[in-house]
């Protein structure tokens, strides 16, 4: 299956998630004929999934309900299969010693900064400084707060000699007032980056 292009319709051969609720959930291989066992009962690939959209709440054997979801990347890091493999060595330089074991690597580059603010200063650079970019998404939302009401119109008093009924100076009328409010997430899941910024005198 693609990541790129989303499938409406669940296929033999795809690989699906089947959902039974946020703390619970797993990938499993569409096939024909093929069963999936859960705590709600079993899930017949033929009957109950081949052929649906995905996204359909798909009820079980015993009567409770799943349901079957598109992988998206989210979805996979999620259900992805821990295994990690640990090797020390230098593979920019040798390489990995080996081929066609995996479908994907991630390197932890070691003090990567230091060693580039090290070279650069070996290099004749001055004036070397590193700064930390890290996505942050902002909530962006309209709010309505209510204007308080501060009490009556403050009155003028009598004139006796005019004879002048009293006028309102000045007071406020209640109402609401409406402006952005941008909210951070309490929790930021992501990746940092780094900019290094050196100069070098060309004289």
């Amino acid at each position: 299956m693609s990541f790129a292009e989303y499938r409406e319709l669940i296929q033999d051969g795809d690989t699906a998630i089947v959902f039974l609720g946020h703390e619970s959930m797993f990938p499993v291989t569409i096939q024909q004929g093929g069963q999936t066992q859960t705590k709600y009962g079993v899930i017949r690939h033929s009957t109950d999934l081949i052929g649906k959209r995905y996204g359909s709440k798909v009820t079980c054997s015993k009567g409770g309900w799943v349901y079957i979801l598109y992988p998206t990347p989210e979805l996979w890091t999620n259900n992805l299969p821990h295994r990690i493999t640990v090797k020390n060595q230098d593979v920019c330089k040798n390489g990995f010693g080996v081929s066609h074991v995996a479908d994907a690597v991630f390197l932890d580059i070691p003090s990567p900064l230091q060693r580039t603010c090290l070279a650069l200063e070996e290099h004749g650079f001055t004036e070397i400084n590193t700064l930390e970019i890290l996505l942050r998404t902002y909530d962006v939302r309209t709010v309505s707060l209510q204007i308080p009401d501060f009490g009556k119109a403050v009155e003028e008093k009598v004139n006796p000699k005019s004879g002048d009924a009293s006028k309102p100076v000045s007071g406020s009328q209640q109402g609401c007032a409406l402006f952005k409010s941008g909210v951070s997430p309490r929790e930021t899941v992501g990746h940092t980056g780094y900019l290094t910024f050196a100069t070098k005198s060309l004289f």
